[in-house]
C-alpha cells in the first residue's frame, strides 16, 4: 500500500514537472514570438516609410513634369493675339457644323 501511494506521488510530481516545463517552454516561445512580431514590425513600418517617401517624390516630379508640360505648351500654342483668335474662329466654325448634323 506504501508503495502504490508513493508511486502514485512520484507520479504526481512527475506530472506537476512536465507541466512546469511546459508552461516554462509556453512562455519563453511568447516572449520569443512577441519580440520577433515587434521586430517584424518595425520593419514594415520603416519600409512602408520609405516606399511612401519614394511615392512623394516620384508625385512631386510627375507634378512638375506636368507642369513644365504644360508651360511649354501653353508657350508654344499661344504666340500671338492674331494665332487665338483664329483658333477660337475654328472652334467655333467645328461647333457650329456639328450643331447642323
Amino acid at each position: 500500500m506504501v508503495n502504490a501511494e508513493e508511486e502514485f506521488q512520484r507520479r504526481v510530481e512527475n506530472a506537476e514537472r512536465q507541466r512546469q516545463v511546459t508552461v516554462n517552454n509556453y512562455a519563453e516561445f511568447a516572449k520569443e514570438f512577441r519580440a520577433t512580431v515587434a521586430k517584424r514590425m518595425e520593419e514594415f513600418e520603416r519600409e512602408l516609410k520609405k516606399s511612401q517617401e519614394v511615392a512623394e517624390k516620384v508625385r512631386q516630379r510627375g507634378e512638375t513634369r506636368a507642369a513644365e508640360k504644360f508651360r511649354s505648351d501653353q508657350r508654344s500654342t499661344v504666340s500671338s493675339p492674331r494665332e487665338q483668335v483664329a483658333r477660337r474662329g475654328r472652334r467655333g466654325r467645328v461647333k457650329s457644323v456639328l450643331r447642323r448634323i
